[in-house]
Order: C-alpha cells, then structure tokens, then sequence
C-alpha cells in the first residue's frame, strides 16, 4: 500500500478541491502524500478511503473522474452513483443468536465532511466488535447502530466514533427512552417475582386464623415478609413514591399519592403488629399495591418508547443536508442553515432539501411522497419544486425561496410533533377526577377510622377498619384498565399487522362519522402502470414486444414501467438500431429494419405517422379519464395506443360501498390533478372529493370537519398525509412507503389493502368496548366495596382479596380481546 503522510489544517486549501470527490477543501480539509505527489482531500474520511482504494490498484491517478479509481468509489457507494442520503444497511459480524439480545442506537453525527465520511463510518461501524448491523446517512447526519449490549456498550460505540475524529451524541432522548423502558421493564419483573413470594408466605401466616399457630412461629414468617416487601416498596417503587411526595407538595394529589398512602399504611400498621406476633400482617398488600402500579407504568413506558421511535424518522426526513453553490464552489451544508436565496445542486438519485424555483436545468422528480401525484413532474428553469421531492433524471441548480426551517417538509414535521403531544380526553378526565377521587377515599378513611374509635372500638380494631378503606379503594383495577385494554388491542392488532400505538383509536375509533381518504397508494395502486393496450388491427403481444424492444435504451419511467409488464407476462424484447430519444416527446428506432416511433402526438407528427380516427378518440376518452396515452406506430402510420396510469385497488369498491352501509361519509382527498381525482372518485361511488391538495390543504379539510363536531377518521399513505393524519380523530397509515405517516397515525397497517381499514374500524369497536367494561367494573367496584368496608363488614385480608379479584377481572376481559385470532374480525358493517 503507498505511505500516506498527512497534515491536518496546514497551508491554506483555498481554491483547492478534493481529489476524491471534486469538492472544494473547506474547513476539514486535509493533505495526503502518496508517493511523491501530493493531494488535498475535503476531509479525513475522503483521505483514509482514497487511501483504501489506491491500494487495490496500485497506481496514482490522473484525472479522478475519468480513473479506475473514481469507478471503484461509484461501485463502492462513495460518490453521486449511490443517493448519498440512502445509505445501505450493513452487518457486521455474526452471532449465534442474532434475533435475540440485539438493541437499537440512534446517534446524530457531527464531522461528516461528505459522502465518504459516511461510508467509512459505516465500514468501521460494521465491522466493530459486538456490532451486528449499522447505517450511516450522510444526508441526515444520523447513525443507526444494531448491537450486542452484552459485548459493546452505547459509550463505547460512541468513543469509537470519536477515535475516528467524529462526535456522536444522542438524537431527542431516544436512547434515554429505550433505558429507561429497560429499567422499567427489569423493575416489573423483579417486583414480580418478590411479590409473588411474600404471598405465598403469607398464606402461611394467614392459617393462623384457622389454625393454632404460636405467636414466636408467626413473628419469625414476619420477618421475611417485611423484608422483601419493604425492597418492593422503598427500593423497586421508589419512583412512585417521589412522584406522590411531588403531588403532596404542589397540592395535586394523583393515583401514586393513593396507592402510596394504602401501601405506606399496610406496611406500617404490620410492622406494629409485629412485635406481638399478631397474624394481621398485611405486607402482600403493600407489595401487590407497588406491582400492580409499576405493571401499569411499564405498559406506558413501552408506549411512549414507539411514539418517541417514530417521530425520529419524521426527523430524519425533514433534516437532510445540501450542497450549497457559492462562487463557483460547492460545500455541504444542513438544510436549515439555508436561506432564502441561497442555490442548491440537486443530482440524480439525490432529494430537494428546500422549498424552491429551478433556475439551470432540467429532469423529472417525483413527488409523490408530498403529494401523492404518481407520474413524475417534469421541471425546468422557473419551475417550482418541494423539499422532499426525489429527482429521477437530470441535475438542477435550484433558488431556496423560503428559510430552510420553512419549508414545507419541516412544517409538516412539526404539524406532527404538534398533535403527538396533544393529551386525549380520557386523559383529561382521568386527571380532573383523581382531583376529588384521592383526598375524598383519604379522607373517608380517616373518617371510618376515626368513628370507628368514636364507637367503642379499639385503636386497632380502628385503624383496621380505616386500612381496609384505604386498601380496597386503591385504583389498582383503575390503573390498568386502560394500558391492558391498549396491550390486547395491540396483540390482536400485530397478528393482522395493525398496529396501535394511540388513546385515539380506544377513545374515538367505534365513533368515526367522516372517512377522510387519499387516493394514491390508498385507494389505487399508487404505481403508474400499463393499464390498456388498444390495436385494433394488431396482435397485443406483438405490438407490446415492438414498442418496448424500441423503449429499451431509454431511461425514462414510463419505459421502465413498459419493460417490466413486458417481462412479466414473458417477453423479450431486444434493443433497436440508430435509437433516437427526446425528453417529454417519444422514441424512435429501427425494429427489425421497421422505423418504430413511440410518443405523444406531437412526436407521431414529427415522424410522419398520422393517426386514424379511431385512436385518437380513444386516446380522448383515456385522457379525459386522467390517463396518458402513448401512441405508437411504424411502416408510416400510428397502430396503437397504449394507456398509462395509476388503477384501483381490488377492495376499493368494496370498502366505500361498506362505509356507505355505516353512514360514514366519504371524502377522496388528493394531490393529484383534479380531473384524476373526480374519474376515480366516480368510479369508486364517492360524493365528495377534492384535487391538487397540498399537505396542509388536506389537515385543514380535516379540521374544518372536526371543528363541525363530527368524528373525523383519515387514510393515508404518505409523508403527504401526516398532518392530516395527527390531526383526525383517528389517523390510520396504510401500508405507508416511510415511516412518517406511521409515526403520525394512532394505526399503522403493514399492508396496503384497503379493506383493512374496515377491520381497523371493528377492533377500535371491540377496544373501545373493553375500555369501557374495565373502567365501569373498576368504579362501579369501588362504589360498592368502601361503603361495605366502612361498615366494618371487611378486614384488610378480605379486601386485598376483593382488589386483587377485582383486577384479575379487568386482566381476564382484555385477555378475552386479545384472544381474537385471525379472520374473527368481521366486516363492520355485519356488525349490529
């Protein structure tokens, strides 16, 4: 390999640029000597993988561009050829239990001088010690690391990026989540597992009352108990201790300040009966208590944990970086440093990482991601174009028109972030009850006891009766009723691939009065296709095998959608002679010694082949259905047409002619052309629609219908529809191309087939139903055990039983929801 000496930040790199990648040496520039010649690099990482790659052969370059060498960087990923924001996953080393044991990193990366950095990153990342996969995004300054915690910790990942000269720190406290789920998750078990033991501990204690046990034998069974439950409450439920201390202090008492008030008093009044080896010890309901609690935060936590995932790769696709233009030079810089007036180079492959006009160039880019429109636009010099947009042909020299964190890629992030946050209603009132819910069970408590003594009887006796209070009003089943209700909802869900991450689709679900649904990749297929070929006097096969034998240099993709129908069904077509292409006109070659010309009209006319009647009728009927039609002919004359565009699913109508059933109202909501929205909307049978919709047209749809008090329920499968998705009452993703929509929908289904939207439909009904049987039982349990435990009716003992009994009955009905297998789930509209 040819020694490199090198010396960083020496003399000034101005005017210099990067012997690997061609761009200007900037503020990470560096040198390197191979041999006897010397080059400037922009970066550390273009320096070590010229290195690499001059070592595999062994001769300095001339010009990079026109090398060996520069072919190997393309073949290896490093420069234009690969979208440098795409970075593919590598894996590392192997391990025997590679499913199991591996957890997620997500670190934001500083220093990435440019693509090459990226990709020695992720070369080193991959083949680390205790790294099983890693992706490096250049374009998005985040790496995402799969390792074995037991071989390599997340600090020691990271000091590895550093000893490169690299910083990584924490992307938005998902790293702080997914421990702290961890730590919940081993908090539970443990609790668990002592609780479970102080009960069956206790049982022995308890046979005092049955039999004649000495209190020496009952005082010695004690100890154990107020040891192990005396680590479940002051060690494993530390935590929900602090927060009811915190309530106490601020005057908010909450349902840790209840549990921790029952759990606290059970605990002290048995280690006052310790002494005189009394068997009305009651330390299993201090330790049940602190489960049940703790059972119900993991349950959150795991929740919370999802959302937080999510929302990253919103964040991810709204911070891309670009290579700004400025006096001839090119440097890359973060997509919100830019402003308004600044020019970016975008190239094949690569996304617009800002709001702006095209002022040199021209290509097609594809939007559909934003707004849903399927056919690539094609843009040139005054076009505009969105951040987020994917450029498929051509390299475009684009005029930022707005401030990088302005641009609508941005604004639809934050729409998203926006509604995460907001708090569903149940919440709300679950809040405003627990107000008068914990003073008012205390101060009964205390009352009960204080009569009690009032009576006659002992202070015993006394506190006995207002501990009985206290323990069987315990929200334990409260608390539970909703997260299990959730996890069942879940579990039935995942086996279907519906995913529920939301209160809304308990809460709001089983009561959606409007359907709000895009079309493209929700209704239709979302992929432009061949959908009819018209040759009266032609054989299909053989017409479709002459057009695309003609197509097949082209890389325009509508030739690639023609190829790939062609394959399918067995053709093989093979490429023409003097092959002649125009950009947004047509094709033309010889087939077979035939001059075969395909395109629009305009193209047919250049050529000499004029169209019979018959076609072009047709052709006006395809186009005024919002298909494109393209004509093909040979031998002087046009012979067919052949019509392109996006079709319905199968389902589609099914599920419209099914809400309609319900009463829903249906809205078909797109960002394509407005005459594409209304065919489909009439072929589908829907009454309202609306065309051309940007993203936030569409989430003012949605809060217009929401405003006029009608539960709004939205479809979509695009980053184009998260903020109308975070803004319904219920957001369901279908199948969606990014992960976006998922993290702004309360239900994100895995497949695209709109029919699961019914079965969504039915199990937020079937939730919602076991939400509200848990939280009925679990009041109307409280509301008629104190006033028995009031009456004296009950002793501590008794009412452990009757909570413990009241939450397996709130655990058995979510238990019977997610026993739900697949097919139960009927079409809503069986339903009555």
């Amino acid at each position: 390999m040819p020694r490199v000496t090198e010396t960083l930040k020496g003399l000034s790199a101005h005017g210099h640029k990067c012997a690997l990648c061609g761009l200007e040496a900037g503020p990470w520039a560096v040198r390197g000597s191979f041999g006897d010649q010397e080059f400037f690099f922009c970066c550390p990482g273009c320096r070590a993988v010229y290195s690499i790659l001059l070592a595999r052969q062994g001769a300095l370059p001339d010009a990079p561009t026109r090398t060996d060498l520069y072919r190997i960087c393309q073949q290896e990923g490093i420069v234009s050829s690969r979208p440098w924001d795409e970075s593919q996953l590598r894996t590392g080393e192997t391990h025997p239990d590679q499913g199991e044991g591996i957890l997620d990193l997500t670190l934001r990366i500083s220093g990435l001088g440019c693509p090459s950095c990226a990709w020695l990153l992720e070369e080193f990342l991959a083949r680390s010690k205790g790294v099983y996969e890693a992706r490096v995004s250049f374009g998005s300054d985040l790496a995402r690391v799969k390792y074995f915690p037991s071989i390599v910790s997340p600090r020691e990942i990271r000091a590895r990026i550093r000893s490169l000269g690299y910083q990584a720190t924490e992307l938005s406290g998902l790293d702080e989540e997914r421990e702290r789920d961890r730590r919940s998750f081993v908090r539970l078990g443990i609790s668990v597992f002592l609780t479970a033991n102080v009960m069956m501990i206790s049982w022995a204690v308890y046979t005092a009352f049955l039999e004649d046990l000495s209190p020496a034998t009952v005082r010695f069974l004690s100890w154990p108990l107020a040891a192990l439950s005396g680590v479940v409450l002051f060690g494993l439920g530390l935590p929900v201790l602090r927060q009811a201390i915190a309530g106490v202090r601020l005057a908010k008492p909450n349902m840790e300040t209840l549990v921790s008030v029952g759990a606290l008093s059970a605990y002290s009044y048995s280690l006052l009966q310790m002494p005189q080896g009394s068997p009305h010890v009651y330390f299993d309901t201090a330790s049940m208590l602190m489960t049940l609690v703790l059972l119900g935060r993991s349950l959150e936590d795991r929740a919370r944990m999802s959302v937080k995932k999510s929302l990253i790769e919103v964040q991810e696709f709204a911070g891309q970086k670009a290579r700004l233009c400025t006096d001839r030079t090119e440097k890359w810089v973060p997509s919100s440093d830019l402003g308004q007036g600044d020019r970016v180079k975008v190239r094949t492959g690569e996304t617009v990482p800002i709001d702006g006009r095209v002022v040199q160039g021209e290509g097609t880019v594809d939007q559909s991601a934003l707004t849903g429109e399927t056919m690539p636009v094609k843009v040139a010099a005054g076009d505009a174009v969105l951040a987020g947009s994917v450029i498929q042909m051509g390299e475009l020299l684009i005029e930022a028109s707005c401030d990088g964190k302005k641009s609508l890629i941005e604004s639809m992030a934050a729409m998203v972030e926006e509604a995460l946050a907001r708090s569903s209603s149940w919440e709300r009132v679950a809040d405003r009850l627990t107000h008068w819910f914990v003073p008012a069970v205390v101060a009964i408590a205390l009352g009960t006891a204080l009569w009690a003594w009032m009576h006659g009887l002992g202070v015993g006796a006394s506190l006995s009766r207002g501990l009985t209070v206290l323990v069987i009003a315990c929200p334990c089943a409260l608390g539970v009723a909703t997260p299990l209700a959730r996890v069942a909802a879940v579990g039935v869900g995942g086996r279907q691939g519906i995913w529920v991450k939301g209160e809304n689709v308990l809460e709001e679900g089983g009561r959606v009065q409007v359907m709000v649904m895009d079309k493209t990749g929700t209704l239709t297929q979302g992929q432009f296709g061949l959908q009819e070929i018209y040759c009266p006097e032609q054989n299909p096969r053989d017409f479709l095998l002459k057009v695309t034998s003609v197509e097949l240099p082209s890389n325009h993709f509508l030739a690639h959608s023609l190829l790939l129908h062609a394959r399918n069904i067995g053709l093989e077509p093979e490429g023409p002679q003097d092959f002649v292409e125009e950009p947004g006109k047509g094709v033309a070659g010889l087939v077979d010694g035939m001059r075969v010309c395909v395109g629009n009209r305009d193209w047919m006319a250049r050529w000499a082949m004029p169209i019979p009647l018959v076609l072009d009728q047709r052709a006006d009927q395809s186009e005024s259905a919002g298909s494109t039609v393209l004509f093909a002919g040979w031998e002087g004359v046009a012979r067919g047409i052949l019509v392109m565009g996006d079709s319905i699913k199968e389902g589609a109508k099914y599920v419209v002619s099914e809400l309609k059933r319900m009463g829903i109202e249906i809205w078909l909501v797109s960002g394509d052309s407005a005459r594409t929205t209304e065919s489909v909307a009439r072929e589908l049978g829907v009454d309202h629609y609306q065309g051309e919709a940007l993203p936030h047209q569409k989430a003012a749809l949605v809060q217009r219908l929401s405003e006029a008090g009608r539960k709004v329920a939205v479809v979509g499968d695009g980053v184009n529809d998260a903020p109308a998705l975070s803004s319904a009452h219920l957001g369901i993703a279908l199948g969606s191309k990014l992960a976006a929509p998922g993290a702004a929908a309360s239900v994100h289904v895995s497949r695209s087939d709109p029919r699961a939207v019914l079965e969504v439909l039915e199990l937020c009904r079937k939730a919602r139903r076991a939400v509200i049987q848990n939280l009925s039982f679990s009041l109307a349990y409280n509301a008629a055990a104190i006033p028995v435990a009031m009456a004296g009716h009950l002793n501590p003992v008794l009412a452990v039983l009757a909570m413990f009994a009241s939450s397996l009955t709130v655990i058995g009905n979510s238990w019977r929801l997610s026993r739900h297998r697949l097919g139960e789930i009927q079409p809503v509209s069986t339903l009555t």
